[in-house]
């Protein structure tokens, strides 16, 4: 009946004799192995099982099973049989029964793409002159895919050439749309070749870089989403811009490059590419951070200034900026956040101040990290509203000209809400309190005890920045706009020396002849 000892026994006239009797399963015989799919996906699974039969033939209940994979790397299994997909490839499943294995065979397939897209949807390029594209692929679950297949394909080849790694070649002047395409998924890459590049200077005092359009080296504006500013596309393109500066400018002499034009292109004032990580543990999941080109090595970013009218005191149709402005931008090189998740608990305190949202974007060293300061001296420049001259102790210390010792007996008062109201509470912040979240929040946002690495750092003492003038063909510096760049060279190191409490000098050059 089942495996295991009894005793038969016999009686006769009053006498019993017995005997021990053992009984043992039929051998296993044999294993087949089956899987509910032989080809899944990496991280995927799939469900295996084993029929166990004897030597006679007959199905074997209950015997022990032991599950293995033969190449972990590719598929694991698990003592229940479920099989997991790690990387491509193929392996074998098997089961062992009593010395007696059975095996299938499973194929781990890539992730499917279902998205590809490009850095940016169009560039313009020199003829001669050549761009590479950059696609990043994803999964349908947003996750980024690496080692795939791209193919490449242009609608002019006489406009210009694409080769199998995605490097664009301009040819002759026109349009092209160049596409990439993987596993059925696509983008497209509007190309504008035009004539090379002349950067040039105006009267000795200016950089100048002359395009057909600005929109040559700057994302067209998004028509369905103006006005709001803030949604609208914001980058220069200085895989471009660098390279023609280089003609006229000693790139290493540069910590930052203010881009101005000639009309209002609509979209913020904003920080602009940043290079580098500025600090080594002040967050590690820093806002996107671009390689530094080697022939710049002391830049830092490239904010942007927009229309360089908007710095124009003695204009009366628009609401004039002021170097505040300026500091603001380039202080932004130094804003470490500890997260690249929305900020949408920016304008809020309560959540951040109570300890229950550490990956917060107000756990911020700097970068608008508040509104809410009870006094304008303590906003500092980088908060938006602050009406400040100078930074605070606390941007200071992430720029490192503050050390942790010397800003650590600091503190400030800030309201909880955003509109500041009587009855707002209001709360004490040192610098600990902004470390307490990055530290809460483990590896992932800053190492050690998340204080600034270097405590100060001596670049940051004395720093050079270039003005460059970005302008379409048809049009003009004004004399106007030549002394409005003027001003701004000539006043504005004497307001960051006293925006960074005699910190630190940066001189505003127009140009230095090499």
């Amino acid at each position: 009946l089942q495996a295991g000892t009894t005793i038969i026994s016999a009686q006769s006239e009053g006498r019993v004799g017995g005997a021990t009797l053992q009984v043992r399963l039929v051998p296993v015989g044999m294993v087949t192995v089956s899987l509910a799919s032989n080809t899944i996906t990496a991280g995927a699974t799939t469900s295996a099982t084993a029929m166990v039969r004897d030597s006679l033939g007959a199905v074997a209940t209950g015997r022990a099973l032991v599950w293995s994979s033969a190449n972990t790397a590719v598929a694991t299994v698990n003592a229940s049989g479920v099989v997991t997909g790690v990387q491509p490839g193929t392996t074998i499943v098997l089961a062992t029964s009593e010395g007696v294995f059975g095996n299938a065979t499973v194929t781990v397939v890539p992730i499917p793409v279902a998205s590809i897209t490009l850095a940016v949807g169009n560039v313009g390029l020199a003829a001669g002159a050549t761009t590479t594209i950059v696609p990043t692929l994803r999964s349908a679950a947003g996750a980024p895919l690496t080692g795939r297949q791209v193919n490449y394909s242009v609608s002019a080849p006489g406009v210009a050439s694409v080769s199998a790694s995605g490097m664009v070649t301009g040819l002759s002047l026109g349009s092209a749309v160049v596409t990439a395409t993987s596993e059925g998924r696509s983008a497209n890459l509007v190309v504008q070749v035009r004539a090379p590049l002349q950067p040039w200077i105006m009267r000795d005092s200016v950089a100048v870089i002359e395009l057909n359009s600005v929109y040559d080296a700057h994302p067209a504006p998004d028509p369905v989403n103006w006005p709001n500013m803030r949604v609208q596309p914001a980058a220069w393109n200085m895989q471009l811009l660098l390279p023609e500066l280089e003609k006229i400018v000693v790139p290493t002499n540069y910590d930052f490059v203010l881009i101005f034009n000639l009309r209002e292109i609509p979209a913020w004032i904003n920080s602009g590419t940043r290079y580098m990580l500025p600090a080594q543990n002040l967050g590690i999941n820093n806002s996107l951070t671009f390689a530094r080109p080697p022939q710049w090595s002391r830049l830092r970013s490239a904010p942007h200034m927009n229309w360089i009218d908007f710095f124009d005191t003695t204009a009366v149709t628009i609401s004039p900026q002021t170097p505040s402005t300026m500091a603001h931008e380039i202080g932004h090189f130094w804003g470490v956040y500890t997260s690249n998740i929305s900020c949408g608990s920016l304008n809020r305190l309560t959540e951040w101040v109570r300890g229950t949202h550490f990956t917060a974007c107000l756990a911020a060293i700097s970068s608008h990290w508040t509104y809410l300061w009870t006094r304008p001296e303590g906003g500092g420049i980088l908060p938006s509203g602050a009406s400040s001259q100078r930074f605070n102790e606390f941007d200071l210390y992430a720029m490192g000209l503050m050390g942790y010792n010397e800003v650590r007996t600091v503190t400030h008062m800030v309201r909880e809400d955003r509109i500041p109201t009587n009855t707002a509470p209001i709360y004490p912040i040192t610098i600990d309190s902004l470390i307490a979240p990055m530290i809460a929040s483990g590896a992932n946002f800053c190492t050690g005890n998340c204080r600034r690495i270097p405590d100060t750092d001596p670049s940051a003492q004395s720093m050079r920045a270039l003005v460059v003038i970005v302008k379409g063909a048809d049009e003009m510096i004004t004399e106007s706009r030549r002394r409005t760049a003027l001003e701004l060279a000539r006043t504005f190191g004497a307001y960051w020396n006293n925006a960074t409490f005699g910190r630190s000098t940066l001189s505003l050059e127009l140009f230095k002849k090499p």
